[in-house]
């Protein structure tokens, strides 16, 4: 089964990656297309606008008889353009001068012209193989008609025409980039992209169905594809060396605990009116070998079901020992350590032990610990609970009860289990607002009765100066929170709080 997950990776990843490299290079090829197709629209624009503007000149010849002079000037016009290859004067549908024969007397088919501006002919009297655009610009007196060389204009196709073939099409016909001029019907052109020329009645166009071959993308992106191909060997074999080696999740807790991998990160709590730091709330933070630091609340739950909740608390508690025994000497007196504990630890005596030899391991400074009652589970009101929290409180312990409000937290909880201190859960600080001062309601309701029953109050979750004011304004006792610091390695802590002059 390892085998097939791992092949199954491997082969996801190829495709993946193969897939993902090849639409881009597809986009890519396609934006390509467009971009040369529009480049080539300006260059024939370009082109163009040289007729545009010797038909302009040539309307003051029309009515005029077809002399010398004028068949003088009509092949200077034609000369002085060198994309342009005739200029002729048309009246009734006929040509009568132009600057190819002097005095004509041809049919000019008038209706051959697209929209009466544009022609693309096969070819013409003089040079029968050779492609001929006519452009034609219309008066009261009459027409003239300009013909523009296409040699020059299949040179500009056949220059932007990479891996897809761009044409050109005025009216009725198109010519492709080898010079073959063919009827144009829109019904049997559905599958081109076409770019239309703003100024004039032509477009340039492309096949969409043009596919971009395999062939095409091993010739474009050879490395890449070994790349992608290393990469996906490397993630199947990854992935049957993980499945191979990892075990349940309670195992991976059980060797994260025996390898220190979930350690103490410190978030202060500071008084409420100096902002000067009274203690520090311990969270664990699973520092995962390769998923990095992992949440709390993804491991603890697991930890509780499991119970390994006791042995990882004890690793916790003895890391915090470690590092606060190397910086006794910064430490305040009274420094206030909160760690959280679950109903197991109330079915745990050694956890008693386990308090004291922790309070006397940093008893040079008289550190007073604060047992945290989280909410994660009910703590049943029993004689033993009754007795375990008496025994934490004779032993100089303060209980509190944390995120009070939510959860499981009750008023036996408060009467029955010794409780010195409540901390007020974020999700009531958080109503605290400029906007909404009704919203606060429950807040006051929480600190009114923590303050008749004479408990400490601690705030967390305080994220703005402006819930900190409040609550400094209802004599709350300690707040915690973003606002004054995000829960930190032991390392930042000592930078951020304990080396402060």
């Amino acid at each position: 089964m390892n085998k097939l997950i791992a092949s199954l990776t491997f082969l996801t990843m190829l495709i993946i990656g193969v897939g993902v490299i090849y639409y881009q290079d597809y986009q890519a090829d396609y934006k390509l297309a467009v971009s040369n197709a529009e480049k080539a629209v300006n260059n024939i624009e370009t082109v163009i606008n040289e007729a545009q503007q010797t038909a302009e000149l040539s309307i003051p010849l029309l009515g005029r008889s077809c002399t010398p002079d004028v068949i003088r000037k009509l092949n200077m016009m034609a000369a002085r353009e060198s994309h342009l290859r005739t200029v002729s004067l048309i009246k009734d549908n006929v040509v009568y001068c132009s600057s190819l024969f002097g005095v004509d007397h041809r049919p000019a088919m008038l209706a051959r012209f697209y929209k009466g501006q544009l022609a693309l002919l096969a070819g013409n009297t003089v040079t029968p193989n050779t492609p001929l655009l006519m452009y034609l610009k219309t008066t009261a007196n009459g027409s003239v008609g300009i013909g523009i060389h296409v040699p020059p204009l299949i040179s500009v196709l056949n220059f932007l025409s990479k891996r897809r073939s761009l044409y050109m099409q005025a009216g009725y016909t198109w010519i492709s980039v080898d010079g073959k001029v063919m009827s144009f019907d829109p019904d049997n052109h559905r599958n081109f992209v076409i770019i239309p020329s703003n100024r004039y009645h032509f477009a340039v166009l492309f096949s969409s169905t043009d596919d971009y071959s395999l062939n095409d993308f091993w010739r474009q992106e050879k490395m890449t594809f070994l790349v992608i191909l290393l990469i996906s060997l490397s993630s199947g074999g990854l992935t049957y060396k993980y499945l191979t080696q990892s075990k349940s999740p309670y195992d991976e807790i059980k060797r994260a605990i025996r390898n220190q991998e979930i350690i103490p990160f410190y978030q202060p709590v500071i008084t409420t009116e100096s902002r000067e730091i009274y203690g520090f709330e311990v969270l664990a933070r699973w520092n995962h070998p390769r998923t990095g630091i992992i949440s709390p609340d993804v491991f603890i739950p697991l930890c509780e079901q499991s119970g390994l909740i006791i042995p990882l608390t004890q690793s916790l508690m003895n890391r915090v020992i470690q590092d606060l025994s190397l910086y006794l000497d910064k430490l305040p007196d009274g420094l206030h350590i909160g760690i959280n504990i679950s109903a197991q630890h109330c079915q745990y005596d050694g956890f008693i032990t386990d308090c004291q030899n922790f309070m006397d391991a940093l008893g040079d400074k008289k550190i007073r610990l604060m047992v945290e009652i989280t909410e994660r589970e009910k703590i049943d009101i029993t004689p033993e609970t009754i007795s375990f929290f008496k025994k934490l409180s004779a032993a100089g312990i303060l209980i509190a009860l944390d995120d009070f409000g939510t959860g499981y937290s009750n008023f036996d909880y408060l009467r029955k289990l010794q409780v010195n201190i409540i901390k007020i859960d974020k999700s009531f600080v958080s109503m605290i607002n400029r906007e909404d001062p009704q919203a606060s309601v429950l807040v006051n309701c929480v600190i009114d009765m923590a303050q008749k029953m004479r408990l400490v109050t601690i705030a967390e979750g305080v994220e703005t100066e402006f819930q900190a004011e409040f609550l400094s304004s209802r004599k709350i006792d300690f707040l915690q929170g973003y606002l004054f610091s995000i829960p930190m390695p032991f390392a930042e802590l000592v930078k951020t709080w304990l080396d402060k002059p």
